[in-house]
Order: structure tokens, then C-alpha cells, then sequence
């Protein structure tokens, strides 16, 4: 079916490539290249993305499937919430939902 699409696309971009050059107008777009040039370029490019997006997918697999370290929790050090001065808005920090959820 694609080859099907391929090729009438391909066979349209020539008659307009032909209607074009009998009016005079020609259009470059990017490159300016041939109309051939621009169809084989779209070849390359489709035919790498259907390689690269499935290695990409496997990849990401087997990277995803790999074990990876879990590390344990840091302890509640009481230095790490030093409040020498009270915050405007009460005791609970401004993010902190948890807090906010006890004082309802």
C-alpha cells in the first residue's frame, strides 16, 4: 500500500514539476534541487527513521528492563529544617501539602 501511495505521490509531484516549467514558474523550495533529487532524499530520510525509531524503542526496553540500584531513604537530620524565624504564612513551608492537610 505505501509503494501504492509512494509512487502516486511521486508521479504528482512530476506533473506539477512538468506543469510548472511550462508555465514558467518554478518554485525552489529548501534545496533546489530536482524534483528526482527531493523524492530520493525523502526516500533516505523515511528509510533511516524506520530504522532509528525501532532501535530507539528496543533501547529503550532493554535499558528500562535492566536492574538499577534503589536507594534507601535519607533520615530526617533535625539540621535540615533549621527555621530561625517563623514564616509569614504559619508553621507549615509554603509547599508543604502534608502539613497543611494536619492543620485543616
Amino acid at each position: 500500500m505505501s509503494l501504492v501511495r509512494t509512487g502516486s505521490r511521486a508521479a504528482s509531484l512530476l506533473g506539477a514539476a512538468a506543469r510548472r516549467s511550462e508555465t514558467g514558474v518554478v518554485r525552489n523550495m529548501s534545496s533546489g534541487h530536482s524534483v528526482e533529487q527531493e523524492i530520493a532524499e525523502c526516500k533516505k530520510w523515511k528509510n533511516i527513521t524506520m530504522v532509528a525509531v525501532p532501535a530507539c524503542m528496543a533501547l529503550s526496553v532493554y535499558f528500562f528492563s535492566q536492574p538499577h540500584d534503589h536507594f534507601e531513604e535519607q533520615p530526617a537530620y533535625s539540621y535540615m529544617h533549621i527555621r530561625s524565624k517563623g514564616f509569614p504564612w504559619g508553621e507549615c513551608g509554603l509547599f508543604e501539602s502534608s502539613c497543611w492537610k494536619k492543620d485543616e
